[in-house]
């Protein structure tokens, strides 16, 4: 190989191992316009290659939980982060849409973290450095 390789699209692997693990919850780039009961919003918060290998995506993913869901708002957004933590660290060793994942590591949160402009929803949030495969 000559050069710095391209790295692959971090976020859009991350999305599709949450949707994956969530389905029918919707995780996009955006907040949608209809906000559905539960929704999450994945974007890369910084990060860059690691080696010529690897790509260390810093990913923040954002989630959010109606205030009148069924049993209560603020244990279930927490739940879902933990939930997607999880489902991202056992991503490790795979390959999602060309990507292979070598790790979730480096993890911050979940942090109770309000959405000053959506009030009728809890959200939390959570960071990490995504480790994907730049070949």
């Amino acid at each position: 190989m000559s050069g710095y390789p391209t790295p692959k699209p971090a976020v859009k692997a991350a999305r599709t191992v949450l949707a994956a693990r969530f389905a029918p919850v919707q995780f996009g780039t955006k907040i949608p316009n209809s906000r559905p009961q539960k929704f999450g919003r994945v974007s890369r918060a910084g990060g860059g290659l690691q080696s010529l290998v690897t790509d260390s995506a810093r990913i923040l993913v954002e989630l959010w939980v109606n205030q009148d869901y069924p049993g209560g708002a603020v244990g279930e957004v927490e739940q879902f982060c933990c939930d997607a933590i999880a489902a991202l660290q056992n991503a490790q060793g795979t390959s999602v849409g060309g990507v292979f994942i070598r790790g979730f590591t480096n993890i911050d949160g979940p942090v109770d973290f309000p959405d000053p402009d959506v009030t009728d929803m809890e959200r939390w949030q959570f960071q990490g450095d995504w480790l994907v495969s730049t070949s």
